[in-house]
């Protein structure tokens, strides 16, 4: 969604770091696992772009995950340049962007939600000029 000072992404769903890619002889890389069906259902679901934006831009993202009723931990599991990979690239797919190294500065966090339905990656782009 554009906003007065960019864009406002939202990618339902309790986020996972992206793991090691396996590699077959022939076939290539491939990812398994959580983090694999959340990247295939948010690629699915996150609109599509026709003339990708060519500038850089700033980033703040917030992964809002699902407290382990076991878990004893103040805040969520997963290292946040892992967690980064996953929407980066969904957005890059998309074609909003020619690549995610476009994104010069990044602001990052992830927290607990209570409510299983507020899990997912909030983003929030904005679009740098020669002046900032």
């Amino acid at each position: 969604t554009k906003t007065d000072t960019g864009w406002s992404m939202i990618m339902d769903g309790h986020p996972y770091p992206a793991s090691r890619p396996r590699v077959v002889h022939g076939k290539g890389a491939f990812y398994v696992g959580n983090y694999a069906k959340w990247y295939r259902d948010a690629k699915r679901r996150f609109p599509k772009f026709n003339t990708p934006i060519n500038a850089p831009f700033f980033a703040d993202v917030v992964f809002k995950m699902i407290k382990a009723k076991t878990s004893k931990r103040q805040y969520p599991r997963g290292d946040i340049d892992n967690l980064l990979k996953g929407p980066f690239d969904v957005i890059s797919k998309s074609g909003f962007w020619g690549d995610d190294d476009q994104v010069i500065a990044v602001n990052a966090r992830k927290e607990y939600v209570e409510n299983a339905d507020d899990a997912g990656v909030y983003i929030e782009l904005v679009e740098l000029t020669q002046e900032e």
